[in-house]
């Protein structure tokens, strides 16, 4: 099967799957991402729903879906934090993005957010329309060194 066929194949039973609300089960770490071609504005079911991790380096990441130029990602999800205290996160964006945590939005490029103990309810979003796609999202946990989100 050609890679541009599987790619087509792939997109339809992703969308769906995605139309369907179908709640993904698995043990792979990551978040939930949702994927919509051809708009910034996370419009209409999404093509691809799967779990990953909040980065986007380049088309490279984006190859098994439909638009590389104009989309927008959407992660959902649960962080699991071990030590209460400060934790400062960063999301650099080409284009834009958000990030919200316990359902309060926090600055766009760096914030500082006081965190307890436990699971955290995590939302990012990226949306590209033209250029590179680039996303990038870290944190650094209190005592500890800036790293990707776990």
């Amino acid at each position: 099967m050609t890679t541009a066929r599987a790619a087509i194949l792939f997109s339809i039973a992703a969308l769906l799957c995605g139309g369907l609300g179908v709640l993904l089960l698995t043990d792979q770490p990551g978040l939930r991402a949702e994927y919509y071609s051809l708009t910034p504005k996370w419009e209409g079911p999404p093509v691809y729903v799967g779990i990953g991790q909040p980065q986007v380096l380049g088309p490279e990441d984006l190859r098994p879906l439909v638009s590389t130029k104009i989309f927008s990602l959407r992660w959902r999800g649960w962080l699991v934090v071990d030590t209460s205290g400060q934790y400062q996160f960063q999301l650099r964006a080409d284009e834009g993005g958000y990030l919200i945590l316990d359902g309060e939005r926090t600055a766009q490029k760096k914030s500082r957010v006081v965190l307890e103990r436990g699971v955290h309810s995590i939302e990012i979003g990226f949306y590209q329309t033209k250029g590179h796609s680039r996303l990038r999202t870290r944190w650094i946990p209190p005592g500890g060194d800036l790293a990707a989100l776990p």
